[in-house]
C-alpha cells in the first residue's frame, strides 16, 4: 500500500559526548518526547552513509538518503554548489565550491567564513564578475548559501583534478593554499590551477577595497576580503530517484543551496523561501507547513534541515541541543495538525554526524528512526545515538535507507556483513 511519505534530514545529528553536557551527546542531553515516540513506535538503527570508518561529506550523505550509494555515484561538491547557484554547466566546465573568507595580508586565514557573512555577498559577487579575465576562460559566479559561493571555470583545456585555496579545517598557523594539480604530469590540470590561483588574488585586491567591507570592519566585523576554493568536479547527472524501479516524484524543503543543487539533479522539485535559512536561524514552522501542503500531492517529501551541523562545527554543543529540542516542538505540532487517525510513514536521518568538541564531521554511524504503518515496533524506547544501536534496523548502509522506508515490513535487511553492494531486486 502506498502512503504518504516524510524524510527528515537532520544534518550533522549525531555527535560526540560533551563535558559541556555532563559527558552527554547534544541528543542524550536534549528533551525529545516527540522523536522519543517515533522512536519507541518505530524501528531503530544505525546507518553508515558511506562505509563504516568514512568520514561522510554532505554530498555523499545526502546521496545515500536518496538511494544513491555514493560509491558508486561521485559528484564534486563545487557541482552541487553551482546547480544549487542556478549556473547551468555546459560540458568541460569545472565548478567549484567557494568560501567568502577573511585573510590578512600575509595570507594567514583569520575567518574562513568570514562570520558567515550573509548580507551583501551579491554586491561582492557583482564587483568579481567585473574582473578582466587573463586568458580565454570565463569565470561564472553564483550565491551559495551564507558565505558560499559557486565559481564554475568555462572553457577549452580544463581539468578538475586539481586542489583549490582552501585547507578546510584551520587553526591558527593555517595558510590560503596556491591552487595546484595534483599530477604535475597534468598540463591542463596545471593550466587550471594557475588561472584560478590568478582569478582568487585578483579578487584579494576587489574584495579588500568594496565600501561594504569597510563598513563591515567599522560597524565591528570581519571583512570578506578573499575567497577560498575547494572540491572541484566536473558536470554529472544522475538517474531519476527509483525504489525496487518503481519511479519516485518527490518536493526538496530546505534553505541550504547546496543540498538543493543536489535536489535539482535527482529530478526533485524544490521547496524553499527567505525564511528558510541555512542556519540555526530558520523558520522550520514554514518547512513543515511546507510539508503538510504536499504530502498528498506527490510520493515523497523531504525536510532538511540544516542547524544542527551549523552549531556543531561552531562547537556549540549546547545550542546543537537546544535546536534539536526547538525542532521536536515542531515536529510535535506537524504530527497534532497531520492527525493520529491519518497514515503517514516517516524517516528520521542524518547525512552524517558533526562533532561539537573538534568541529568536524565523524565517522560514527548515524542513527535512524523508520516509523511506517505497517512495521511493528522494535524494543528501542528513545533517539539517541546509543540507544537506536539496539534496534530492529541494526546497522546498514545509507543507500538502503529508503528502500527500507518504503516497503516497511517487506524489506529485506541485508546489513553490513552480509551485503555491502546495492540491493538486487527483480
Amino acid at each position: 500500500m502506498n502512503y504518504p511519505t516524510l524524510i527528515l534530514i537532520l544534518d550533522g545529528v549525531g555527535d560526540e559526548s560533551h563535558q559541556i553536557l555532563n559527558a552527554q551527546t547534544p541528543l542524550q542531553a536534549a528533551s525529545l518526547p516527540n522523536l522519543d515516540w517515533l522512536a519507541k513506535t518505530g524501528q531503530c538503527g544505525q546507518v553508515d552513509p558511506v562505509k563504516p570508518g568514512a568520514i561522510p561529506s554532505t554530498t555523499e550523505g545526502t546521496l545515500g538518503i536518496l538511494g544513491y550509494d555514493p560509491l558508486v555515484y561521485s559528484i564534486g561538491r563545487g557541482v552541487m554548489e553551482a546547480f544549487g547557484a542556478g549556473i547551468s554547466l555546459e560540458s568541460g566546465d569545472v565548478a567549484l565550491r567557494g568560501n567568502f573568507a577573511c585573510l590578512a595580508e600575509d595570507n594567514r586565514i583569520q575567518d574562513r567564513r568570514a562570520g558567515r557573512i550573509r548580507d551583501g555577498t551579491s554586491q561582492l559577487i557583482d564587483s568579481l564578475e567585473k574582473i578582466p579575465s587573463s586568458s580565454d576562460v570565463e569565470v561564472i559566479l553564483g550565491n551559495g548559501t551564507e558565505h558560499r559561493i559557486a565559481l564554475v571555470l568555462r572553457g577549452k583545456k580544463l581539468s578538475d583534478q586539481i586542489i583549490g585555496s582552501d585547507p578546510k579545517e584551520t587553526n591558527a598557523n593555517s595558510y590560503r593554499i596556491t591552487p595546484y594539480a595534483t599530477n604535475n604530469d597534468d598540463t591542463n590540470a596545471q593550466r587550471t590551477a594557475f588561472i584560478l590561483d590568478q582569478f582568487e588574488r585578483a579578487s584579494q585586491n576587489v574584495l579588500s577595497k568594496h565600501p561594504l567591507n569597510r563598513d563591515r570592519i567599522q560597524n565591528g566585523f570581519v571583512p570578506a576580503n578573499a575567497i577560498l576554493t575547494r572540491d572541484p568536479g566536473k558536470s554529472a547527472s544522475l538517474p531519476p530517484i527509483s525504489v525496487r524501479e518503481r519511479a519516485i516524484r518527490g518536493i526538496f524543503i530546505s534553505g541550504d543551496k547546496t543540498v538543493l543543487g543536489l535536489a535539482k539533479m535527482a529530478d526533485l522539485e524544490s521547496v524553499s523561501s527567505p525564511l528558510m535559512t541555512g542556519n540555526l536561524d530558520t523558520n522550520l514552522s514554514a518547512k513543515f507547513e511546507a510539508a503538510l501542503g504536499n504530502l498528498d500531492q506527490t510520493d515523497l517529501v523531504v525536510i532538511h534541515i540544516k542547524g544542527c551541523d551549523i552549531a556543531a562545527h561552531d562547537r556549540r554543543p549546547r545550542a546543537k541541543r537546544d535546536f534539536l529540542m526547538k525542532i521536536d516542538r515542531e515536529l510535535g505540532q506537524f504530527l497534532e495538525k497531520w492527525g493520529e487517525d491519518r497514515l503517514l510513514r516517516i524517516g528520521i536521518i542524518g547525512d552524517h554526524g558533526t562533532s561539537s568538541k573538534k568541529g568536524c564531521h565523524i565517522s560514527d554511524p548515524v542513527p535512524v528512526i523508520i516509523h511506517h504503518p505497517e512495521l511493528p515496533a522494535d524494543s528501542v524506547d528513545g533517539y539517541d545515538e546509543v540507544k537506536v544501536a539496539q534496534g530492529g534496523l541494526g546497522r546498514f548502509p545509507g543507500h538502503q535507507f529508503l528502500e527500507k522506508l518504503w516497503y516497511g515490513n517487506t524489506f529485506r535487511n541485508e546489513r553490513w556483513g552480509e551485503h555491502t553492494a546495492p540491493l538486487q531486486t527483480s
